[in-house]
């Protein structure tokens, strides 16, 4: 019996979370710094288009693999003086953490935070209880098997939002009882 309202209540959580991931507006208002999570398509692409179009003059890309270097990222325009390598984050906690020590570090005071759509709660959650006193823009990235109408019945979507919905739940229950691990 007390299990239907917590279905209830979590089924009305990942609608409202459904609608806000889907429902990211693009704001190209400058800032001092872009930060990438890398891991989901689009996302670098959309940084260094960023960088391009001088929406900022430094870049930071989080969770970079090892084995790949500024020269392998920096292929068409030469941005290496803009351009920072994070390669010690494997999380979105690490990502918070790796970017806020560079941001500190450059006394940056602004970020234009680019990372996949429905990684985008999770990540601004993470990034303003590390980085409080950083505004940040949200730069969500739709890529095209997103954008398709009839996404809801392609169940690997469905899926991934589940997911991403539910590390947002713990994630949020982490830091309401202030554990910043």
């Amino acid at each position: 019996m007390t299990f239907v309202p917590l279905l209830a209540f979590w089924l009305i959580g990942l609608a409202v979370f459904i609608h806000e991931v889907y429902g990211y507006k693009i704001n190209l208002k400058e800032t001092e710094a872009i930060v990438i999570l890398t891991g989901g398509s689009g996302r670098l692409n959309t940084g260094l288009d960023l960088l391009k179009q001088d929406k900022s003059e430094s870049l930071f890309i989080s969770g970079v693999n090892k084995d790949v270097s500024l020269d392998e990222i920096n292929k068409d325009v030469d941005l290496s003086d803009h351009i920072t390598l994070g390669y010690l984050a494997e999380s979105t906690l690490e990502n918070a953490k790796e970017t806020a020590a560079w941001v500190r570090e450059n006394g940056f005071e602004s970020l234009r935070l680019v990372t996949s759509f429905y990684h985008m709660p999770r990540s601004l959650l993470e990034f303003k209880f590390i980085l409080p006193e950083v505004k940040i823009i949200p730069h969500a990235v739709f890529s095209d098997r997103f954008k398709e109408k009839d996404w809801f019945s392609d169940t690997d979507i469905l899926r991934l939002l589940i997911s991403e919905y539910n590390k947002y739940v713990l994630m949020s229950l982490r830091i309401s009882i202030g554990l910043k691990t």
